[in-house]
């Protein structure tokens, strides 16, 4: 008989300890200017996206000598279902994944020195009382360097073809034209 009233003791004390504790969780969530407690959403994983069959791919060469840039765009053949993150790791030294989207793709690549176009083609013009020799052709040009001519010195018929501009290939014709300016 003691160990049943014991038992009866202990549970008369718990059963009171448990409804002081939601009698008291109770008159906490409802004090005025305090908004209830609500318990924390469970965290939202985002969805990955990822490339789509015929994405377009675009990738660009800037040079940074000119200014200028290159582009060759295809489709993602081969690369469906591929996330950001893995099309950066699978990328080449040096190139960047600059914009990705689940239809198109940006890589790019930055090189030192001048385009192309700048490296093989020079024009030559009037310019501040010399000969300009500028890398590239019309209307993509940067100056490379003046030569000592004298525009007065100049038959008109070279003077003429100087002010429209005259386009060659590569440093050899550059001195060849000059050298038939001064005969």
């Amino acid at each position: 008989m003691r160990g049943s009233r014991r038992a009866a003791t202990i549970t008369a004390v718990l059963l009171l300890a448990a409804a002081l504790t939601a009698l008291a969780l109770g008159v906490r969530a409802r004090q005025p200017g305090r908004p209830p407690q609500v318990p924390p959403a469970p965290p939202v994983r985002a969805a990955v996206e990822t490339l789509l069959g015929e994405a377009q791919v675009t990738w660009r060469v800037e040079y940074e000598g000119c200014g200028a840039s290159e582009e060759f765009t295809t489709t993602s053949t081969g690369m469906a279902g591929w996330t950001r993150d893995r099309l950066a790791a699978w990328l080449a030294p040096g190139w960047q994944l600059a914009s990705f989207s689940p239809d198109a793709v940006l890589f790019v690549r930055s090189v030192a020195g001048v385009c192309p176009e700048m490296r093989v083609y020079r024009t030559l013009r009037l310019h501040e009382g010399g000969v300009g020799i500028f890398l590239g052709r019309p209307p993509h040009l940067l100056l490379d360097r003046i030569a000592a001519v004298d525009p007065a010195a100049l038959r008109p018929e070279d003077r003429l073809r100087l002010e429209k501009g005259i386009v060659v290939e590569g440093d050899e014709a550059v001195l060849r034209l000059l050298e038939g300016l001064d005969s």
